[in-house]
C-alpha cells in the first residue's frame, strides 16, 4: 500500500470482504476470521499516527455497521480496531530491526509471524472482552478466531507481497 488510492481501495475492499464473505462463515459458533485487521497492521510505517488511528477507527465502525453489531452490542469492532491502531507503533518496534525504519517486505518469517500473532490475539481479545463473553468463552473465541485469522493473514502476506 504505497499510494493513497491503493490505501483507499484496500480500506473498502477489506470492508466488503469481511462483511459480505467472511462474516457469513461462522464455524461452530466460535470461529470467525477477522481479516480486516490486515489493513491496520500493514499500513505503511511512515504514515501519520493520526491517520492510522482515524482509519483504524473508521474501518472498525464500517465493519460494525455492515455486520449489524453496532446496534446489538455497540461499536466493538471500532473499539478493538482503535486499540490495535493505537498500539501498532509499539508492535512495530518489537519486530523492527532498525527501530522506526520498518519495511514489512524485508522482515524474516519469524518476525512477521510474531507481529501478526501478537496483533491478532490482542485485537480479538479486546473484541471479545467488549462483546460480553464469559471467561471460558472469551478464551476459546480468542484462540480459535485468532488461529484462523493468523493463517489467513500469513497466507495473504506471502501471496500478495511484492
Amino acid at each position: 500500500m504505497k499510494t493513497n488510492n491503493s490505501i483507499l481501495f484496500c480500506f473498502f475492499g477489506n470492508i466488503m470482504l469481511q462483511v459480505f464473505i467472511l462474516n457469513q462463515f461462522l464455524f461452530s459458533n466460535w470461529i470467525n476470521p477477522y481479516y480486516y485487521i490486515i489493513f491496520i497492521l500493514f499500513l505503511p510505517a511512515k504514515k501519520n499516527y493520526l491517520f492510522v488511528i482515524l482509519s483504524s477507527f473508521l474501518i472498525g465502525l464500517f465493519i460494525d455497521i455492515g455486520s449489524g453489531t453496532l446496534s446489538a452490542s455497540g461499536p466493538i469492532h471500532a473499539l478493538s480496531s482503535l486499540c490495535l491502531g493505537y498500539f501498532r507503533p509499539k508492535y512495530m518496534k518489537l519486530i523492527s530491526i532498525r527501530g522506526n525504519d520498518l519495511n514489512f517486505y524485508n522482515l524474516s518469517f519469524g518476525r512477521i509471524t510474531s507481529y501478526l500473532i501478537f496483533g491478532s490475539i490482542f485485537h480479538h481479545f479486546i473484541l471479545f472482552v467488549f462483546s460480553g463473553l464469559s471467561l471460558i468463552n472469551l478464551f476459546i473465541s480468542t484462540l480459535l478466531s485468532s488461529f484462523f485469522t493468523i493463517l489467513l493473514l500469513i497466507l495473504s502476506y506471502y501471496i500478495f507481497r511484492k
